[in-house]
Formats: C-alpha cells, structure tokens, sequence
C-alpha cells in the first residue's frame, strides 16, 4: 500500500464515521451517557508509538475516543510529504453506549469496556525490515472525581429532587387555590395554570404570613422548605419561574458538563496499554515476523488549575536472534516526566526522557524535549515538539536534535 492510498483510507475512514454521528440524540434525555461525551485531546495511540515514531515513548492519557485517527510525520528532511505512517484507534463499547444509563456505565465492567479500546497501525520506512504492523488495546482509570460520568451520577440524584419539588410545590399550590382563592375542582386546575405569576408573588413575599394563619398551607409550607434546607436553595430559585421546570433542570446539568470541561482537563488517570509489532522485508504477510511487544503505564496528576504533570514508563521485550546462555534476552526501558500547562484547548509541555537498551553500544539516552499541542477545529488536534536526544555512549555522548509534528483526529461527537 502505498502513502497516498494509505493516506486517502484515513480522510474516508474519518468522513464515514463523522457522518454515522451526525444521527440526532434524544436532548431532554440527561441520563445518558451519550450527552456527557468529552473532547479533551486525542490520546497517544500505543501502535503509534510502538512502530517509534514519535521520539518521546511516553503514552499521553487522556478519555477515550470512539473512534481516533494519527498520522505522521509531515516533514522529513526539511520538506513536507504525505504522511505514510498511520494508526486508528476504535472503542466498541463506547461506540455502542448511545444507549446506556449513567446507572449502567456505573458497573464495574461496563465502566471498564466503556474506557478501553483497540489500535491498528503501520509503518513503512527504508530499512531490511520496511513494512511493520501493530496491534495494540489500551484501557484508562480514571479518578472518581475526574470522571464526568461518575461525577453525573451523583447529578442523577437532582432528577429525584425535581420530582420531590414538583410534588411539594403542587401541594403548596393546591392549598394556595383552595383555601386562599376558594376554587376547587377543574376550576382549581384552571385558576392555577392561569395565576403562575401571583403564586411566584405569594411564594416570594406572602406565604410565611398566610402559613402562620391556615394549618394546610403551613404542613404544605414546612415540607416544602424542608427541602430547601435538605438541598441548601433558595425561595427566589423557585419563585422566579414559580415551578422548577425540566428546561432549568436540563440547563444546570449542561452548565456543569461545560464547567467540567473547562476545568478537568488536567485530572487524574492512569492508562494502561500493550501492542505488538510485527514486520517484513516486504508487503507479504507470509514474510512477516514477530518484532516486540511494548507495554506502558502512565500515571497523571493535575498540580494546579492549569497544570499537569505525566509520569510514565515503557517495557520493551524486542525479538532476539540466537538467545542461549551467554547472551541475556533484551529488554528495554524508558521513563518519562513531562509537564503540561495551559488550558482545555491549548497547552504546552516540557518533558524529559530516559532509555536503557541493555546490548546495545549506545544503550542509554537522555531526551530533553520541548512542545505544544492544540485544538484545531472541532475534531482535530496538532502535537508538535522538538528537543535534544543525548546518546549517553562510554567515551564520546552523541547528541541528536529530534522533532515531530502529527495530526490526530477523534470522533467522539456529543449531542451538541
């Protein structure tokens, strides 16, 4: 496959699964796990970065996609090209979850599946091995506190409150119109459509006073401030429209989805992944061989309101020709410290890196690293960076300058 199809796979892939999202949710329905969907970046796919394309090994965690797209590199020896290394990224459950309740999310393994997915990559380049494959599933624990789906079942408990008030204020009305207004009856029904604004009024000023002269206005009165202390409101939340109504409801729930967009970004996650890579002189499957298996664990903190701090480490169990008594099997091992800061959109990152080849002449490196990553559009986000990577060799260091820009694409498109 050559990089221009390969490249045309990716736009159609993108477009097709754009296009399956565009089919209209239910709005009023806030209990579902599709209406809570974020966009904080686009994670690092581990087939990406088993293939080493990226000079950084470190896995950035962030929530996962239905569906994520990387490309690169866009420039090679000073010029731009058509990329020609590629990996997807697809979470079946999640895709599947349109449906789902946040009560349902919340069982263990569904909480599981939702925030696991599997990659495919590819990589072409010029040496004897020029055509590799990997294969990659990666899953997120997220904080109880970062995740917005757990956060929003704590929110499910205002659906409960909306009908306790709806039912204490239709009390309160009831009485209102039948022993203040004397009406009774589908007369009391009509009264009380058609007087909102003078309940607001009596809910407002008046109702303490007339509590204190009729006994039902008064029991009507205590359950329904019994609540207000039970949930810390106000009077004036309810007087205004003199009913809380869905719509209010509908617009706090999506108030605090925007708030916790704006202000989550940076929360705690820990990812864990594994791909395997396999590769071939050619383009022949029945030349291709196993090349490594690449584990990851990556662990992030939010040090301050705009700030975030990555720590994360790479196994690496390569293919060794000849293993016996004499020669040990390798493995090699990075460790990664990067920290972000910034905002939801947009940040930067200083980070550093250290890798250790156990047979290798220039096993060990240091990588000091500089970079920034943004939101371009609504589905697109652009990684660049670039930094010094210091070959630690036994007489004379190397040192390297390294750099990288990619493209990622994620479909994960809420009913907004």
């Amino acid at each position: 496959m050559n990089r221009i199809t390969s490249f045309i796979i990716i736009i159609a892939v993108c477009y097709l699964n754009r296009l399956s999202g565009q089919n209209p949710t239910n709005d009023n329905n806030k209990d579902s796990t599709e209406h809570f969907l974020l966009d904080f970046a686009v994670p690092d796919l581990p087939t990406f970065k088993a293939l080493g394309t990226d000079p950084s090994d470190i896995l950035r965690p962030s929530d996962i996609q239905k569906f994520a797209a990387q490309i690169s590199p866009f420039f090679s020896g000073g010029s731009a090209i058509i990329p020609q290394n590629f990996a997807l990224e697809y979470a079946p459950w999640k895709m599947a979850s349109k449906k789902w309740t946040l009560e349902k999310y919340n069982k263990p393994i569904n909480t599981f599946l939702y925030n696991s997915g599997f990659s495919i990559g590819t990589l072409r380049d010029t040496s004897t091995f020029n055509s590799k494959l990997s294969l990659g599933y990666r899953f997120t624990i997220v904080s109880k506190d970062g995740d917005i789906l757990k956060s929003a079942r704590t929110k499910e408990k205002i659906y409960e409150k909306m009908s306790d008030y709806q039912t204490a204020l239709v009390n309160l009305k009831t009485v209102w119109v039948t022993r203040i207004k004397n009406k009774r009856g589908a007369e009391a029904i009509e009264y009380r459509e058609s007087h909102k604004n003078e309940f607001a009024k009596f809910l407002a000023d008046d109702i303490e006073k007339e509590s204190k002269k009729d006994s039902a206005i008064n029991v009507a009165y205590n359950a329904f401030t019994a609540l207000l202390k039970r949930d810390k409101l106000k009077k004036s939340d309810f007087s205004k429209d003199s009913v809380l109504t869905l719509d209010s409801l509908n617009t706090r729930i999506d108030n605090m989805i925007r708030k916790f967009k704006a202000e989550k970004w940076n929360t705690a996650r820990t990812d864990f992944a594994l791909a395997f890579v396999g590769e071939s002189s050619d383009t022949l499957i029945s030349n291709s061989q196993f090349s490594s298996l690449n584990i990851w664990i990556t662990q992030s903190f939010a040090v301050h309101k705009g700030g975030q701090l990555l720590l994360g480490s790479k196994c690496k169990l390569p293919r060794t020709e000849n293993i016996n008594d004499s020669v040990p099997r390798r493995v090699d091992f990075t460790a990664n410290l990067r920290y972000f800061v910034g905002s939801s959109d947009v940040r930067g990152f200083l980070e550093t890196q250290y890798k250790y080849k156990n047979i290798e002449k220039l096993g060990q490196s240091l990588l000091i690293n500089i970079g920034a990553e943004f939101r371009l559009g609504d589905v697109f986000w652009i990684i660049a960076s670039a930094g010094i990577n210091n070959y630690l060799g036994e007489t004379k260091p190397i040192n390297k300058l390294v750099s990288s820009i990619n493209i990622r694409y994620a479909f994960n498109k809420s009913n907004k």
